[in-house]
């Protein structure tokens, strides 16, 4: 069994062979700045490879593509824009947590869903071809998004002006907005 591990400062996804703990391949993920920021890996549900987010100085964003029976990069996807790895704090009101940018992939690996916090959407990209399927106006500041294991059903938490769920349904990996539940806790809670 493989494990991938994001290198945000270098650019690199190391694998690890779990039975003797060492890294059998570091693999250059491609960047267009310079500045990749690689920082979370899924692996589609037959480990045949895996999806690396990609922030690219936050500039522009991409997937990148890696086969796990070559460890190479095999392709890579311009995307909407996918954030910022950091945190933020604002000590005086004891607010404090990460920020980070969320996907989830479908566990057939053939769509993926990304948050886009400034357009206010869900974007569904298909897989491998990088074609966008639908971009989905679900409310203000959308964060994280979760997949059901089916591919069928998704919630989407806001962090905008106001704290919500939205519920989705999927055909295809193509969204279709729900309910929207207001929340007490923020997104980012």
């Amino acid at each position: 069994a493989l494990a991938a591990i994001p290198n945000v400062l270098s650019d690199t996804v190391s694998f690890i062979d779990l039975a003797t703990y060492s890294v059998v391949a570091t693999v250059p993920v491609t960047t267009a700045t310079g500045n990749g920021q690689p920082f979370k890996v899924q692996w589609d549900a037959a480990s045949t490879f895996c999806l690396v987010a990609v922030i690219d100085g936050a500039v522009t964003s991409r997937f990148s593509v890696i086969s796990r029976a070559s460890l190479t990069e095999t392709a890579s996807i311009p995307t909407s824009p996918q954030g910022a790895v950091g945190g933020f704090a604002t000590p005086e009101a004891g607010i404090f947590g990460n920020l980070f940018s969320d996907f989830e992939m479908s566990a057939d690996g053939t769509f993926v869903l990304v948050p886009d916090r400034a357009g206010d959407a869900l974007n569904s990209y298909a897989l491998p071809s990088g074609a966008l399927l639908a971009s989905v106006p679900v409310g203000d500041l959308p964060a994280h998004v979760d997949l059901a294991g089916d591919g069928t059903a998704a919630v989407v938490g806001l962090s905008g002006a106001i704290d919500a769920v939205v519920s989705l349904s999927l055909s295809g990996g193509v969204p279709t907005v729900g309910t929207t539940t207001p929340t007490n806790l923020s997104a980012f809670d």
